[in-house]
């Protein structure tokens, strides 16, 4: 008995919070610009009125906001009849369905179950200047580097501004050419993609072929071709419109001991060992402080702290109780 109970204690999984499903969903979606009116009738009502033909349903809240749409499903967990993980799969498959979403809509709905055992186990804070956006570039590759840990269910950045190129259109000069903003618009999308191009082969191997079309910097956006015809007369970018590397507008500022910072919260997955899993980050931190001297890495939440004192206690508990069942 005691032989097992060591080995048990040994391969247990070490977590905060018990395993216990909430039945609950939230779909999320940022339409950016627009009104709460536009966001209740464009998004939050064509996306309420496919979830309720869900069945197993026992309520769906829904919150519209300017540029937000929040919608809440709680599956009916009392009825036995009804499986929760499915219905929650029905869910969200239901929002999948949706089509008449906008057009200009950037980014899906965001679709979260909520789980006990998916929360933050680690918060870090990156510290230093941001110059060109070198803070914020760093704190992107740590986060592939903590993505690939395979406990790791995602990582969040807080702070963080996204690469932008800013484009001021001159509309004196687009209307001496007879230019239109909207064909300004489909020349620089069209520009701005990878396409594939299929593969060549030989009777020895295989290569695939693809157009690389991104656009890099603000050099090769000016020299994006908007209109040319056979007499070589050509109209770029540049030609009637200034052009400028910048950054997104930033909604969220974040500080760190009144430093500005950029955040990044790790969420672990569902049956993850918690103190296993913040080991094997806290190497690959180490790594970055040790290659980035001019930014510090601070990491201010640790749940791998908690379970670790939880366990010792575990522990001494159990020792005691096993003197106390010895005399």
């Amino acid at each position: 008995l005691f032989f097992f109970g060591v080995q048990a204690l040994r391969n247990m999984n070490a977590e905060s919070f018990p395993a216990v499903s909430f039945a609950t969903a939230t779909i999320i979606t940022n339409y950016d610009g627009a009104t709460a009116s536009d966001v209740e009738t464009k998004i939050t009502k064509p996306i309420e009125d496919e979830i309720r033909g869900v069945n197993g349903l026992k309520d769906v809240k829904s919150t519209s906001q300017a540029g937000l749409s929040s919608i809440t499903v709680r599956v009916d967990m009392d009825d036995p009849k009804i499986n929760v993980a499915e219905t929650i799969d029905e869910v969200q498959k239901a929002v999948d369905r949706v089509s008449d979403l906008p057009n200009d809509l950037k980014d899906p709905p965001k679709f979260t179950e909520l789980k006990s055992e998916e929360f933050p186990v680690i918060e870090i804070a990156i510290t230093g200047k941001n110059v060109n956006r070198s803070r914020d570039l760093l704190a992107d590759h740590l986060k592939e580097d903590l993505e690939d840990n395979r406990s790791v269910k995602e990582v969040r950045l807080v702070g963080f501004k996204k690469r932008t190129f800013d484009i001021f259109i001159d509309l004196d000069k687009i209307k001496d050419s007879h230019v239109s903003i909207l064909e300004v618009m489909a020349k620089i999308q069209s520009r701005n993609s990878n396409t594939p191009g299929g593969a060549l082969k030989t009777s020895i191997d295989q290569n695939l072929v693809r157009v690389e079309g991104k656009v890099r910097s603000v050099k090769e956006l000016e020299d994006v071709l908007i209109r040319s015809n056979f007499s070589g007369k050509t109209i770029l970018l540049k030609d009637i419109a200034q052009v400028r590397d910048s950054s997104e507008e930033i909604k969220v500022l974040t500080r760190y001991n009144s430093q500005d910072s950029t955040l990044l919260i790790v969420n672990k997955k569902a049956g993850a060992d918690t103190i296993n899993m913040v080991n094997q980050l806290d190497e690959i931190i180490e790594g970055y402080k040790e290659r980035n001297k001019d930014f510090d890495f601070n990491i201010y939440n640790s749940e791998g702290i908690k379970v670790k004192n939880r366990v010792e206690v575990l522990v001494s508990n159990a020792l005691s109780g096993l003197l106390l069942v010895i005399i």
